[in-house]
């Protein structure tokens, strides 16, 4: 299982959607079992569940980067 956080920042895109920038291993020539594939798919969603519950306009508008831990839940995030 994996038992190491996954970070990103959440962003927005130049049309001011919301962009997700995975910013930690290990992504580069992943080899992965079904059952750490479903932990990591965890992961990913509840980044992007939070991606999208994230305001992208306004005047005061800040970068949020966050770390969602093995079991999919988020750990306290910070404007980047």
């Amino acid at each position: 299982m994996i038992s190491y956080p996954l970070n990103a920042k959440l962003t927005r895109c130049r049309q001011g959607e919301a962009l997700v920038e995975l910013t930690s291993e290990p992504f580069n020539g992943l080899a992965i079992r079904p059952d750490d594939l479903r932990a990591l798919a965890q992961q990913l969603t509840a980044i992007a569940n939070m991606a999208d519950s994230l305001p992208t306009h306004g005047k005061h508008w800040r970068a949020t980067s966050v770390s969602v831990d093995a079991n999919g839940l988020a750990q306290k995030g910070h404007a980047v």
